[in-house]
């Protein structure tokens, strides 16, 4: 019988089209505690660190913490903060079907959408 391997998200998969590297490329610092994966979506924590986004929802449906932008490699912060880059602005096209999302409960997806389209990050 065959083994069924599954593929890790490779760096940079998701992203399909950006203006320039330089420019929408950001190094960051993610938290100590983190483990990212490739296309997963980030916000601010503190001081100038990054975590994955969490989705928290004000009564108006927006996000508390807007997203940063989209881990490209994926980065093991778990024994300590360590360096990450981030698509943190646009103009760029990202493949949806790539990103990993905060866990939806309540129209998460459709506030996240919209911050990412904030930083000139469109969803396909």
């Amino acid at each position: 019988m065959s083994r069924v391997l599954t593929e890790a998200p490779r760096a940079g998969a998701f992203l399909v089209w950006e203006v320039h590297p330089d420019f929408c490329r950001e190094t960051v610092t993610v938290a100590a505690g983190q483990t990212l994966a490739a296309g997963e979506i980030v916000q601010k924590a503190a001081g100038d660190t990054v975590i994955a986004a969490d989705g928290v929802l004000d009564e108006q449906g927006a996000l508390v913490t807007p997203v940063a932008g989209i881990v490209v490699t994926a980065v093991d912060a778990s024994d300590g903060a360590r360096p990450g880059v981030l698509i943190a602005r646009g103009p760029a096209l990202v493949d949806g079907a790539d990103l990993i999302f905060p866990p939806e409960t309540n129209g998460q997806r459709a506030a996240v959408l919209a911050s990412l389209a904030t930083l000139g990050l469109r969803v396909l």
